[in-house]
């Protein structure tokens, strides 16, 4: 690896280029993928997050989703050193989703999912993926990356029942009341943080409950330990704010021609209905100013 030093885009980025070490993880991929590759990597885990460089051409062009699906799982297989992927069993297929671009280039994005006996594991942000973007429209694979996280244990049989947990969730949540709020969501996965004195991941198997309040409005999530019933997570998905703002119109002041001939002003639009969407509706003032609580 040799640093680039020149990089404004990349924190700690790593320039590929051939290893010295024909055992090192990184040579096949430098044998696949050619030079010129740069690595972004996890602050907290080291993951090689993104890795983007001059592409590789798959060799079928246009490439269809199902084409670029079986390219990304022969590539995961073979970087699998590179990428930290120690068990291909446990990667699991997350979603596939094809965009176009400014370009018009369909752009299919694949992503998989890193597991631990059959769990997902994820951070509170979202699931540790392996990543895959393809051009269709060019046939080639344009960027590739890993969130996963090598050698995790962690207990995961006699866990605690669905029913136990949403006892203990709701017996956490503020000013909760039985019969007021029901269960919106529930899972259970494998919860990944970094331990506060090493830095190192750890892994525990967590039941998420998630519980919706109508009157007044509130989505409390609670994430707790599947086996001690610890709060390891409590938060309220809903937001209140309020929605501020003006509307004005553009009026021309006369009659019988168009602007520059003809006078035009920009004027507060009054007594106008403004609304956030799927939420409340204001009328706007004098001046054209509206707020709405949200």
């Amino acid at each position: 690896l040799e640093l680039d030093h020149a990089s404004n885009d990349w924190n700690d980025a790593a320039r590929l280029v051939r290893p010295h070490q024909v055992d090192d993880p990184w040579a096949t991929f430098v044998a696949t993928m050619g030079p010129g590759w740069i690595v972004n990597r996890d602050a907290v885990f080291g993951t090689p997050t993104w890795i983007q460089g001059p592409g590789l051409a798959t060799g079928i062009v246009p490439l269809t989703e199902e084409a670029a699906l079986q390219h990304a799982r022969g590539l995961a297989a073979k970087l699998a050193a590179a990428l930290g992927i120690d068990d291909l069993r446990a990667m699991k297929l997350g979603d596939v989703s094809t965009t176009p671009n400014r370009h018009d280039h369909l752009i299919c994005g694949i992503n998989f999912k890193q597991t631990l006996d059959g769990y997902d594991v994820r951070t509170l942000k979202g699931s540790q993926r392996v990543i895959f973007r393809y051009d269709l429209t060019l046939g080639r694979l344009s960027v590739v990356g890993s969130e996963w996280i090598p050698g995790l244990t962690a207990k995961t049989t006699d866990a605690m029942s669905r029913d136990d947990a949403v006892r203990y969730a709701q017996s956490m949540v503020p000013a909760y009341a039985p019969g007021t709020g029901r269960i919106h969501h529930f899972r259970t996965f494998v919860l990944l943080s970094a331990e506060e004195d090493s830095g190192k991941p750890r892994a525990r198997l967590v039941h998420e409950v998630q519980i919706q309040v109508d009157d007044p409005a509130h989505l409390w999530i609670v994430v707790l330990d599947a086996h001690s019933g610890e709060r390891l997570y409590l938060a309220d998905g809903v937001c209140y704010t309020d929605v501020t703002g003006s509307v004005a119109l553009g009026r021309l002041d006369g009659s019988g021609g168009t602007p520059p001939a003809v006078p035009f002003s920009i004027q507060p639009a009054q007594s106008l209905y403004v609304n956030v969407a799927g939420g409340n509706t204001a009328t706007t003032d004098a001046q054209g100013l509206f707020k709405i609580t949200h």
